[in-house]
């Protein structure tokens, strides 16, 4: 799979969730290996089996019983299944064209850069790495062998984050100072000089008491 498709079949999944009525109109879908399989891993592996854009294809684990019995779930062959230390023969299984890495942040770069040297695109998850050095290594070594690198923070595709960002960019709402939101919510509050109110109305906004330029922005 090359860099294009596997960034039009990303698309495809973002348009599935935003238009579920349109739906997945290839029917190439992303083979995903999945390096870890404790309890975020359970998420995303239930997390795709309600996609039209992905399928688990392959499963990395120190626990060959526990990956036994998840593979038997996903319907996945034994030969499918991969120890840490022999994780690289992935490379041949062309069923798999990334991997989800679920690992300890501590072990993110290891592996994502293992991943892209078998040839694999990488979608780890966050945080990206320990140390910026990490995370450069990671991004050169994608790089040196054309793989896709996306660090899995569901945010960035959140309408709320979106429909902010456009605002922004438009000038829609003057000139931002400072943006800040609250973990998990559904809420963005906005620091602007000279702030159109009428432009936010679409959005619910509601003023901050004594902050005459902040608002809250509500998807």
């Amino acid at each position: 799979m090359t860099r294009r498709e596997f960034s039009k079949l990303g698309a495809f999944g973002l348009a599935a969730q935003s238009m579920p009525f349109i739906g997945q109109t290839s029917e190439r879908r992303i083979g995903y290996c999945v390096i870890g399989l404790g309890r975020i891993a359970d998420h995303f592996l239930r997390g795709v089996t309600q996609s039209s854009s992905s399928k688990i294809t392959g499963l990395v684990s120190g626990h060959r019983d526990k990956a036994e019995r998840i593979a038997k779930q996903y319907g996945l062959p034994a030969s499918s299944i991969y120890s840490y230390e022999e994780m690289d023969r992935f490379r041949d299984n062309k069923s798999i064209d990334a991997v989800y890495v679920a690992l300890p942040n501590s072990m993110h770069a290891e592996y994502t850069i293992r991943s892209a040297k078998a040839g694999k695109h990488v979608l780890c998850e966050k945080p990206m790495s320990v140390t910026v050095s990490e995370a450069e290594a990671m991004i050169v070594a994608c790089k040196a062998n054309n793989a896709k690198l996306m660090i899995a923070y569901r945010l960035h595709y959140e309408p709320i984050t979106l429909k902010t960002i456009k605002m922004i960019r438009d000038g829609a709402i003057g000139k931002v100072d400072a943006i800040s939101n609250w973990l998990s919510s559904w809420c963005v509050w906005l620091f602007a000089r000279d702030c159109r109110l009428t432009t936010l109305s679409a959005i619910r906004t509601i003023p901050l008491a004594g902050l005459p330029n902040a608002w809250q922005v509500w998807a």
